[in-house]
């Protein structure tokens, strides 16, 4: 295989999973804006609520239940299975 069959196949392989991944990146850009920037309303409802004097509440749990996740998770550890060939498996906790 030529050099530039090589590259040229790489690079259509690198353009299909940027197609594939494209929809991927767009949910988490989404899910940024509305959980860590506080955009929770759309430009347009925020506009007419402000237009009208109401306010448009924020309200951002999500740090508070992050931390809380991924302390747990830390505390937590799966249990390590060692199966023996012929024999019932031996049940262990894995130490970290």
């Amino acid at each position: 295989m030529k050099h530039s069959d090589l590259l040229s196949e790489a690079q259509g392989v690198f353009a299909l999973a940027c197609e594939v991944e494209a929809e991927n990146r767009r949910a988490a850009a989404d899910d940024i804006r509305f959980a860590r920037l506080g955009e929770q309303w759309s430009p347009r409802v925020r506009a007419e609520r402000q237009a009208e004097g109401r306010p448009c509440l924020t309200i951002n749990r999500l740090p508070a239940l992050s931390g809380r996740w991924s302390m747990t998770r830390g505390r937590t550890s799966p249990p390590l299975f060692v199966i023996r060939w012929g024999m019932a498996p031996i049940r262990r906790r894995r130490s970290c």
